[in-house]
């Protein structure tokens, strides 16, 4: 029997108490491109952003799920530039939206009004590192303003466009309120590390926006102007009510469009009690676990600020380490608005659409969610130009040139690395290097470069910057150390990756190997699913009622019970990724109909009665394809045109990355004869009849193996077998 299975924690108090008739355990599938789970489709298992809220519908109308990243973008399609001043009420409750004040330089042929520009540099003024030789250059033009007559601001961001690796050196003093003047700093140009191939394939290099209808300097940069621009190292300033700025820059470069950002983050009721030390997380054998990282919506991100539709890259390789080059001295009531800041100048001032960083880490050890898309997604940042694609990136939260960082830092940084390394398909160790291809950009390789990297490595060690401080730099050793402490066995190839489980009809309870009690109760006739609803990369347990449609999920990431309402007597729950924010979606299918209930947007008609509904991510575009399988004819039908014959009538469909190549392969296999039918292979036979197929990726080696179980005995090709279970249990790989 095909089994949905998606995972969920219920107590026995939060069972149903309505006197309803079980709906029976019927055939269902597992959702999603992962390993099946119960001999079915496998559970779709990725990562998170904002936490859903409890929500309860009509049966026949799809849960009010967070909207995908693809439909944020394109709800901003055709103003893909900066934007300047966002509507004032934010769109998502807790949301705050920064106030920015921005100021046009010009350049030094057409400076803007107010702004002076003398030849050289003058005396007395710091210089960045990097641009010394600006001084002796006689094309050096320095660009000066001084602005009293503005708001209290906290940050200062200045961008230009023109060419990335050109020198510049930013100069800027501020005056405190009630203080006066400070003395000088100096800044200079931030790698671009934003990939010319990371946009949308629908969205042009360069649009005109309409920003001007909302901020006059916009109107000068339409015709011109890049949809990214360059730009110097952010500087936190904490409060300031007045601004001097110098910019520095050689004619020659051809640079233009110097404009400078006063930034208010403003202050949120919640800044204070957001974010929690990476703690809690134990080290051993088994799944890896992810360390607490606050959310988008714990730092009050307004996602209207967001203009990129996150796009995924291979699984992760390494990890990239930076560090913001902001000020150390900050409270933990100032990180929310230092997050806030740096996603504005990011996202809107430089035209990035997002904040860079995957994650970032303060320096009490906690760890913040940068970029959207999903924690455990292979999303694609925009930190290490080059190899993006292949590396995540987390950046510390300050200037750690001179400051060393803080052991709870080190902690936090070994704790993501060592979770987000344990979820690639095969087996790594933070301290062993990597063979990967450099894609260009502002890389210090140019595309096709093949570049030997360490797993765990300094963004110096891939761009011409200082990143992550030369303190940084000597934290690596023991980063790794914590990496290696907390991947337990999780770095030996032969070590059995993923959690085994099962769900008992008899007495409708959830168990996983390595658990002397049950870990979930749920009623008799509860149907068992199992995803990655809240992105940590695990497996979550959860049920769904037929009857009443109630959907129950207990996210393992943060210990939360999450409960919704979707679908009637008939469907099929099958939960997984389809808007790509890198979280399982409640979904069902109804068969007597074939219509699809994603929980976002009107249904969708794919199928007819008697199909298996098979969604995976055939494509590897990161979302979940609506797909159907005919046992009939032993045909796929994966909307989108692609129409696949593989198996014969009344096999059972089990759809997993079979190849490694991270996208979902059509599998099917016999329940008569035991054989597997894979795609490019000879069918061959494993199983007999009456087991129950399991596949998924049981060792390192990154494909999905072919396993059986059979009353109690999973009996993995290859591998031997493990006993777990008892006759009558529905088996469910928990990845």
């Amino acid at each position: 029997m095909t089994v949905l299975v998606s995972l969920l924690l219920v107590t026995d108090h939060d069972r149903d108490q309505a006197g309803v008739d079980p709906a029976p355990l019927g055939p269902a599938v597992a959702a999603s491109g992962r390993p099946s789970t119960g001999g079915s489709a496998a559970a779709s298992v990725t990562p998170v952003v904002p936490r859903p809220e409890s929500v309860a519908v009509p049966a026949d109308t799809a849960v009010a799920a967070r909207p995908g990243p693809a439909e944020a973008a394109q709800a901003k399609r055709g103003r893909s530039g900066p934007l300047f001043r966002p509507a004032a009420e934010p769109a998502v409750a807790g949301a705050v939206t920064p106030e920015v004040a921005h100021l046009r330089l010009g350049d030094a042929d057409q400076p803007a009004a107010g702004v002076q520009v003398r030849a050289g540099m003058p005396r007395g003024l710091p210089i960045a590192a990097g641009a010394g030789g600006l001084r002796g250059d006689r094309e050096t033009r320095t660009l000066g303003l001084r602005q009293a007559d503005t708001h209290v601001f906290s940050a200062v961001g200045v961008t230009w466009t023109g060419d990335p690796a050109a020198r510049v050196s930013v100069a800027v003093r501020s005056r405190v309120p009630g203080q006066g003047w400070t003395g000088w700093r100096a800044v200079g140009a931030a790698t671009a590390d934003r990939d010319p191939d990371d946009r949308p394939a629908d969205e042009p290099a360069h649009q005109p926006t309409d920003r001007a209808a909302r901020d006059p300097v916009a109107a000068d940069r339409q015709e011109a102007a890049p949809a990214w621009r360059q730009g110097a190292d952010l500087l936190w300033l904490g409060a300031a009510d007045a601004i001097e700025v110098q910019v520095s820059a050689s004619r020659k470069a051809g640079l233009a469009d110097f404009a400078v950002d006063l930034i208010d983050p403003r202050s949120a009721p919640g800044d204070a009690a957001a974010g929690r030390p990476a703690t809690g997380a134990t080290p051993g054998s088994g799944a890896v676990p992810m360390p607490p990282i606050a959310r988008r919506a714990d730092w009050g991100a307004d996602e209207r600020l967001m203009d990129w539709t996150p796009g995924y890259g291979r699984p992760v390789q390494a990890v990239v380490l930076h560090h913001t080059a902001t000020a150390t001295d900050y409270q933990p009531a100032d990180v929310p608005r230092m997050l806030r800041t740096i996603y504005y100048f990011q996202a809107v001032s430089r035209g990035w659409g997002d904040i860079g960083y995957p994650v970032l880490v303060d320096r009490f050890g906690r760890l913040w969610e940068g970029r959207y898309g999903g924690l455990a997604r292979p999303v694609v940042g925009a930190h290490a130009s080059g190899f993006n694609r292949v590396a995540t990136g987390i950046a510390l939260l300050g200037d750690f040139d001179r400051t060393a960082v803080p052991p709870a830092a080190v902690d936090a940084i070994g704790r993501y690395a060592g979770w987000k390394l344990s979820l690639a398909p095969t087996a790594v160790h933070p301290w062993s290097s990597v063979k990967v291809t450099s894609e260009g950009g502002t890389s210090r390789f140019r595309a096709g470069t093949a570049v030997t990297l360490p797993r765990v490595l300094p963004h110096r060690q891939t761009s011409d910057t200082g990143s992550p401080g030369d303190r940084g730099v000597a934290a690596l050793g023991a980063i790794r150390d914590a990496a290696r402490k907390y991947m337990g066995d999780r770095t030996e190839p032969s070590t059995m990756r993923p959690r085994l489980g099962v769900w008992r009809p008899s007495d409708a309870t959830w168990r996983v190997r390595g658990s002397a009690d049950p870990v979930l109760h749920g009623w008799v006739g509860d149907l068992p699913v199992a995803a990655d609803f809240d992105g940590d990369g695990s497996g979550d347990p959860g049920t769904w009622t037929a009857s009443t449609g109630r959907w129950r999920i207990a996210n393992s990431g943060g210990g939360t019970l999450e409960q919704y309402t979707l679908g009637r007597p008939g469907d099929r729950p099958i939960p997984a990724d389809y808007n790509g924010d890198g979280r399982a979606e409640p979904a069902v299918w109804r068969e007597s109909d074939g219509t699809w209930w994603l929980g976002v947007g009107p249904p969708t008609q794919w199928g007819v009665a008697g199909d298996v509904p098979v969604p995976g991510d055939y494509d590897g575009d990161g979302r979940a394809d609506i797909a159907v399988y005919r046992p009939g004819e032993g045909m796929w039908h994966i909307r989108g045109g692609r129409t696949i014959r593989l198996g014969e009538a009344n096999f059972l469909p089990l759809p997993a990355d079979y190849d490694g190549d991270g996208t979902t392969d059509p599998a099917a296999w016999s329940p008569v004869t035991g054989r597997w039918f894979l795609p490019g292979r000879v069918p061959s036979k494993y199983g007999e009849p009456g087991d129950t197929p399991v596949p998924a990726q049981y060792d390192g080696d990154g494909r999905a193996d072919t396993a059986v179980w059979r009353n109690g005995d999973w009996n993995i090709r290859k591998h031997g077998s493990v006993t777990f279970g008892q006759p009558g249990d529905v088996p469910i790989v928990l990845a």
